[in-house]
């Protein structure tokens, strides 16, 4: 009596790939899309079978661990852009407008409406610092503030 081959039942048979070359496809930063097709499946295919879905997770996780090692010797190294990226999105750093930031002291403004005229050749001395009086328009006071 002949033996029987088992049917596998209607369909396609099952894509046999190395699990090794998806990780190491993953881990260069490839996703799903391009890895399927360098190796002539669909990408549906390599998210919905575990196994493979599995490698593609451990190689993305492998490439983001070498980003972060990569940007954190950078940091370390005091490279200023890397330093307040990595403090915005790991530590919630934020920038704020200045009309958000808190100030410490009162500022001033004086705005000099034009230029002293010829016959002012002498220079008034600035205001005390507590004197909160502005300069005369034109005087030379403005002019030395």
């Amino acid at each position: 009596m002949a033996k029987r081959k088992k049917k596998r039942g209607p369909g396609r048979p099952r894509v046999k790939l190395d699990l090794a070359i998806i990780e190491r496809l993953a881990a260069r930063g490839n996703g799903a899309e391009v890895i399927g097709e360098i190796l002539d499946v669909d990408r549906r295919t390599l998210e919905r079978r575990p196994d493979f879905s599995r490698a593609l997770k451990r190689g993305a996780a492998r490439a983001n661990l070498k980003l972060c090692n990569l940007q954190w010797k950078l940091a370390t190294r005091l490279n200023p852009a890397m330093l307040i990226f990595l403090g915005k999105n790991r530590l919630g750093q934020r920038d704020r407008p200045l009309d958000e930031a808190p100030l410490d002291r009162e500022v001033r403004v004086f705005v000099d409406q034009g230029w002293p005229s010829k016959s002012e050749s002498s220079i008034t001395p600035a205001p005390a610092s507590g004197d909160s009086t502005p300069p005369a328009p034109g005087s030379s006071a403005s002019l030395v503030q």
